[in-house]
């Protein structure tokens, strides 16, 4: 009966066309739906940035790994947790898709195009970095971190909490990096108008004195 159930296909107000939707008669229907698949990519979102922060403790824990029991078990965990990851994306994608078959802009900030470099952690520990780590900037995803609130408690909020502060203390480190860049570029600036004056007034000067002296085709040279 539940298999008979579960196979029965329902269409929603996404499945249908543009001006099928535009009509009075599904135009609340699809209010609804759009609300509804906003919660079904935030909860994707939120289960994909869990996921792959666990994914990336995980694999730290790996390292300390020894034995090929051991070893197995933890591949297994790692492979889990990626298919998760996997699956997270899927349901984002599709409800993405709802969202834009609804009405939403595709340029929408909030449910952004997710891409296969998106589904990667930030480094968290300083021996992860490499060369040039610094100058890539992080997913979009990693703009929220209200989804740790939300869990229960355990290693993996507390892997998540960890890496919520560094995200922070490397976004707040990068902040004051590019308001040092500004002030160091209008000091520049300062600096150069500065010598461009210094040098406009000396040439004045010396067009004046020249003049004065009657070589007038040394003052002509000056002003040029």
């Amino acid at each position: 009966m539940w298999h008979e159930i579960n196979e029965i296909a329902i269409d929603l107000p996404s499945s249908r066309g543009p001006k099928t939707i535009a009509q009075t008669v599904l135009r609340r229907a699809a209010e609804v739906e759009l609300e509804l698949r906003q919660g079904e990519a935030n909860d994707a979102l939120d289960e994909l940035r869990t996921q792959i922060i666990t994914n990336y403790a995980t694999q730290r824990l790996k390292r300390n790994v020894k034995g090929i029991k051991n070893n197995t078990r933890a591949n297994r965990t790692l492979q889990h947790q990626r298919n998760v990851v996997n699956q997270a994306a899927d349901r984002y994608r599709r409800a993405r898709s709802c969202m834009i078959a609804l009405g939403m802009n595709k340029d929408d900030p909030t449910y952004r195009v997710l891409t296969a470099k998106d589904k990667t952690a930030f480094k968290v520990y300083s021996e992860d970095d490499q060369i040039g780590d610094s100058k890539k900037a992080s997913s979009w995803i990693w703009a929220k971190f209200g989804f740790v609130d939300k869990m229960d408690d355990g290693p993996a909020k507390q892997a998540c909490a960890t890496a919520r502060k560094v995200r922070w203390f490397r976004q707040h480190a990068s902040v004051m990096r590019w308001h040092e860049e500004i002030l160091i570029l209008e000091a520049e600036m300062a600096r150069i108008a500065r010598y461009f004056k210094f040098f406009e007034n000396l040439w004045e000067d010396t067009a004046s004195a020249r003049e004065k002296a009657g070589e007038a085709g040394q003052a002509a040279y000056a002003r040029r």
